[in-house]
């Protein structure tokens, strides 16, 4: 029987990986809705994600966007009893779900398990995105950055806008010059940032691929390079 607790889930001290059935005594007590939308976090591997929408449930500010989502986790734990159904890949979500497991484990995964995952990646980003879309380290960027997880990254050069997250920024460029970074203080402000760059259809739901879909310099020679 399982002895981890909700605040190890919110620490992400859980080693192995959950199923409805090990997960769901730890949300004991909780709404349906907010079952499923902790659930769903926990699913797509983003424990920033899954912290946010806990504090937006203890501060009286979460909001369910589709109606849709309450009967997620009664499906998924369906379909795990049930025979898999042939389905056409959300390479979105799967490019989301790799990245978010080479975040949290990539270093404890062998240089071979990494190098397949970031193959699968590769595969995946190349799937949805204009395929005549090119970068150059001398594109500009911005970023937009709300009161939650969830940022906007925007090749200005290119018009192509893409989605991430502020620990996967973090990681990767934090320190990336050539970028012009903005605060969005509400979440409603950030939102409409969002729905303004979908309705151009120049909007990808998912980060760039780094070194491929974006590249900025992130260290003094990488400085010194672009500036020649």
């Amino acid at each position: 029987m399982s002895t981890h607790t909700l605040d190890d889930l919110l620490n992400d001290n859980i080693a192995e990986d959950l199923t409805w059935d090990t997960f769901s005594p730890l949300v004991k007590g909780m709404p349906r809705k907010h079952k499923s939308a902790l659930w769903t976090a926990y699913k797509e591997e983003d424990h920033e994600v899954l912290v946010s929408i806990y504090q937006s449930m203890q501060d009286g500010t979460f909001e369910v966007e589709e109606p849709s989502e309450v009967e997620e986790v009664v499906e998924e734990v369906e379909e795990e009893v049930e025979e898999e159904v042939e389905e056409e890949v959300d390479y979105i979500a799967e490019y989301t779900r790799i990245s978010n497991k080479l975040l949290r484990f990539g270093p404890s995964m062998t240089e071979e398990e990494v190098k397949k995952l970031m193959l699968l990646m590769k595969e995946y980003a190349s799937k949805t995105i204009d395929p005549k879309y090119t970068v150059s380290d001398t594109d500009a960027w911005e970023i937009w950055m709300g009161p939650t997880s969830k940022c906007l990254l925007i090749n200005s050069t290119r018009h192509l806008s893409f989605i991430c997250s502020r620990s996967w920024w973090t990681r990767h460029y934090l320190n990336a010059m050539y970028v012009s970074r903005q605060l969005v203080s509400s979440n409603e402000q950030f939102e409409r940032l969002v729905a303004e760059k979908r309705a151009t259809k120049r909007f990808i739901g998912r980060h760039p691929l780094p070194g491929i879909e974006i590249k900025l310099p992130t260290s003094a020679k990488e400085f010194h390079l672009r500036d020649r």
